[in-house]
């Protein structure tokens, strides 16, 4: 795998943002991951004639990117670590529709950027909120990795009740991913939880790059990877350090305690912090944080080396974990045009509803015509599909290196759930006149 994973330079407009935002890396560039889908890397080393005792893979949570943890890889960096960073598929400044997607994709990008961190140091993984499940999902899939530990912040192992989704919420979204994957749900997620810092509340606010939304189908991935996180923690192979708000109102404390509690043989600590929110790292406890993690990596580095540890002995190589099969490039990006053709769809409803009711009244004759319109639809949205390239473009809501072509699956969908939702609502509301 470390063979597809070539470096490609960075177009001038992905560069600048490294450039404008002062994010002080060696290395930063375009790798291939398992399905030729392109991710942005970074890499933050010391300099030259430091010292250089481990490595770091640092994962981002949901909805952000690699870039909002540039002042912690420097951290790291000034402690002796070299970090490596990527931003995830669907994020950032990599490629993938926005915010869409199975979870193992994910897992497997993960194990790209790995195997490239791999320098014959003691290796830790340093994931955050969706990030640190990420890392956890990563390493029970492939439970043989020489690791030297997992550091996971906030991590997204149950939601915190001020988010409540009750069990049927969970049902009605594995039932409408099949048909309703592509269509976005938000987030729920208020910046001003994030931190108690205005100044960082307003850099979430105002980074284009963070996403307000998912898809229906990532929604479902990400809630199913959490709880196989949780079931799967008394296998949990990996020495880890799990740190967590105690005011944290978007991923729950006491997952992350109840998960160090499972994992056997006391491998895994837990440290809750007074008054801490969700983003530990962009808040007043980061000095705190900082010198909890710098401390177990002392610890696991010396422990790697003493022989009592898992030692980096070679890269990750091929494991006994399976994932389901990947999709190609193509098909990944297919699924942006399918979720900006989903947006369109709903526009022509809401365009073709509003006519139907100016037409219906209270009469048999108007409603009959507005029957008629409905059963139209599929003309209407023919004739009006070459201005579907218009709103994806205005939209912004996918950026990809490649893009994909009509498919028939989309078509099959457009004129299947389009009427049907169409009826659906009619029948409702004629109802209530």
């Amino acid at each position: 795998m470390a063979s597809g994973a070539q470096g490609r330079t960075m177009p001038s407009y992905t560069t600048s943002y490294a450039t404008i935002n002062r994010l002080e890396v060696d290395v930063e560039e375009y790798v291939e991951s398992h399905d030729g889908l392109l991710l942005l890397y970074r890499r933050f080393s010391p300099a030259p004639s430091a010292a250089r005792v481990a490595t770091v893979v640092l994962v981002h949570g949901f909805g952000e990117h690699s870039g909002r943890f540039a002042h912690v890889a420097k951290a790291l960096v000034a402690g002796g670590a070299v970090v490596h960073a990527l931003d995830l598929r669907g994020h950032g400044m990599s490629g993938g529709p926005r915010a869409d997607g199975q979870f193992d994709w994910l897992v497997e990008d993960l194990r790209v950027i790995h195997e490239r961190a791999y320098e014959g140091l003691p290796c830790f993984l340093y994931g955050h909120s969706m990030g640190g499940l990420l890392c956890i999902r990563y390493l029970q899939t492939y439970p043989r990795l020489p690791l030297a530990g997992l550091i996971a912040t906030s991590p997204m192992l149950r939601l915190h009740s001020k988010i409540p989704l009750p069990a049927w919420k969970k049902v009605l979204l594995g039932l409408a991913k099949p048909l309703f994957g592509e269509f976005l749900v938000g987030s729920n997620i208020d910046p001003c939880s994030l931190t108690s810092r205005s100044a960082e509340v307003d850099k979430v606010v105002n980074d284009r790059l963070t996403l307000p939304f998912m898809t229906v189908r990532f929604a479902h991935e990400m809630l199913s990877a959490a709880d196989a996180a949780m079931d799967a923690a008394p296998d949990f192979a990996y020495p880890m350090i799990v740190l967590h708000g105690e005011d944290d109102v978007i991923t729950d404390p006491t997952a992350s305690v109840e998960f160090a509690s499972l994992v056997p043989d006391g491998a895994a600590a837990a440290h809750i912090l007074a008054k801490g929110k969700h983003e530990l790292h962009n808040d007043d406890q980061f000095g705190q944080v900082l010198s909890i993690i710098q401390s177990w990596m002392v610890e696991r580095v010396a422990a790697t080396r003493a022989g009592s540890g898992r030692a980096p002995r070679r890269a990750p190589g091929p494991s006994s974990g399976t994932l389901m099969a990947p999709p190609t490039a193509a098909g990944v990006v297919a699924g942006a045009r399918s979720a900006s053709v989903a947006y369109f769809s709903l526009a022509m409803v809401f365009v073709v509803h509003l006519l139907s009711f100016r037409l219906a009244g209270k009469t048999r004759v108007g409603h009959l015509a507005a029957w008629t319109l409905y059963a139209l639809w599929p003309f209407f949205f023919w004739l009006l599909l070459p201005f579907h390239g218009l709103l994806l473009a205005a939209t912004r809501l996918v950026w990809a290196p490649h893009r994909a072509p009509w498919t028939a699956h989309d078509t099959w969908k457009t004129m299947t759930i389009g009427p049907l939702h169409l009826v659906r609502v009619y029948a409702r509301e004629t109802a209530a006149m």
